[in-house]
């Protein structure tokens, strides 16, 4: 059975390793912004924040136990509470994030489709007049002679 030390060592690693891991998602989502990123940046941060829930526990369990490492323990309990704030509010933020990229995709659509409409207007009132000019008095139109 592993020792007490090994495992206090083992869960500060991984959480050292879930933080470098949670955190170049974040550099790349914040870079690329775009949804298959935030997606796997908000699972980091979810299974993040779950990790540091169980590497909370777990120390704490241990702390329980007579031979004592304070400093260990301090470190290991406060690296899990700093990644479960870290995860917490990097999941809201990016929760915002996506929902900014959604509306401005949104908006970018909106403008295309109306810019769109209006060329098939023109198209439209260009094909009507078969290349004879059309004249418009008081709001009616006529093709003018050539």
């Amino acid at each position: 059975m592993c020792s007490s030390r090994k495992i206090l060592w083992s869960l500060l690693l991984l959480s050292v390793l879930e933080f470098l891991l949670c955190g170049m998602c974040g550099v790349l989502c914040a870079r690329k912004r775009t949804g298959l990123i935030m997606i796997l940046f908000s699972a980091c941060c979810i299974c993040g924040l779950i990790a540091g829930i169980l590497n909370f526990q777990f120390v704490r369990a241990l702390n329980k136990r007579p031979n004592s490492m304070r400093s260990i323990h301090l470190a290991a309990m406060t690296l899990a509470c700093l990644g479960i704030s870290s995860c917490t509010l990097s999941t809201w933020l990016t929760c915002r994030l996506a929902s900014s990229e959604q509306q401005r995709m949104f908006m970018e659509r909106e403008h295309s489709l109306h810019h769109s409409h209006e060329m098939t207007e023109k198209e439209v009132l260009d094909n009507s007049s078969n290349g004879i000019p059309q004249v418009s008095y008081n709001g009616h139109t006529a093709a003018a002679s050539p």
